[in-house]
C-alpha cells in the first residue's frame, strides 16, 4: 500500500483550515483517512502548524511520501532537518542542538528582513514626504504669480496715468502761452499805431 501525507481542507467558506493525514494514495481526496497527524491553519501573520513529530516520521519510516505542501511546512518548521539528521543516524541530543541552531538562524533571518522592510518603509515614507513639500512649495509660487503680475500691472496703470496727466498739463500751458503771445502781439501793434500817429501830428505842425 502505498500511503501520502497531505493536507485535507476542513472549514468554513473563506475561512479553511487543515488537517495533515496520513491516507492511501489511491483513494479519492475526501477518502478515509489511515491517521490525523497535525492540523494547519494559514491564518495571515499567524499561521499555526502542529504535528505529532513521532508519528509522522513513524510514516516516514513506513515509506510515506509528503505532498508538496507538507514538505514545504516541514520546512519551514525544521521537521525536515530532523527528518534528514534521524536518517543519517544522528543522536537526540545532536538532532536537538542542530535544530536549536537552526531556530537561532531563522530568527536572525527574519529580524534582518524586517529591519529591512522597516527601512524600506522609511524611505518610502521619506520620499512621499520630500514629494509633498515640493508639491507645496510650487504651488504657493502658483500662487504668489498673479500677486506679482497684479502689482505689475497696477504700476504700469500708474505710470500711464501720470504721464496722461503731464501730457494734459502741457497741453493746458499751450494755449496760455499762445494768449500771452498774442497780448504782446497787440500791444507791439498798438505802440506802432501811437507811434505813427504822433509822426503824423508832427508834420503837421511843421507844415
Amino acid at each position: 500500500m502505498s500511503v501520502k501525507l497531505r493536507l485535507k481542507r476542513m472549514g468554513r467558506k473563506k475561512v479553511p483550515f487543515f488537517r495533515l493525514i496520513a491516507i492511501d494514495s489511491r483513494r479519492q481526496r475526501d477518502g478515509l483517512e489511515l491517521e490525523r497527524l497535525g492540523v494547519y491553519n494559514p491564518v495571515p501573520g499567524e499561521a499555526v502548524f502542529n504535528v505529532n513529530e513521532e508519528r509522522l516520521f513513524y510514516w516516514l519510516e513506513q515509506g510515506a511520501e509528503p505532498s508538496d505542501t507538507v514538505h514545504n511546512l516541514m520546512r519551514n518548521n525544521g521537521l525536515a532537518l530532523k527528518w534528514h539528521l534521524m536518517q543519517e543516524g544522528a543522536s537526540e541530543e545532536e538532532i536537538e542542538r542542530e535544530y536549536q541552531k537552526w531556530q537561532l538562524l531563522r530568527e536572525s533571518k527574519a529580524s534582518a528582513k524586517s529591519e529591512q522592510q522597516k527601512r524600506a518603509e522609511e524611505e518610502v515614507a521619506k520620499k512621499a514626504q520630500q514629494e509633498a513639500s515640493a508639491k507645496t512649495a510650487a504651488e504657493e509660487t502658483v500662487a504668489d504669480e498673479p500677486a506679482g503680475e497684479a502689482k505689475t500691472s497696477e504700476d504700469a496703470e500708474s505710470t500711464d496715468k501720470a504721464e496722461t496727466s503731464e501730457e494734459t498739463a502741457s497741453v493746458e500751458e499751450a494755449p496760455a502761452a499762445e494768449d500771452t503771445t498774442e497780448d504782446a502781439s497787440a500791444e507791439t501793434e498798438e505802440e506802432a499805431s501811437d507811434g505813427v500817429e504822433d509822426s503824423s501830428e508832427e508834420d503837421e505842425k511843421e507844415a
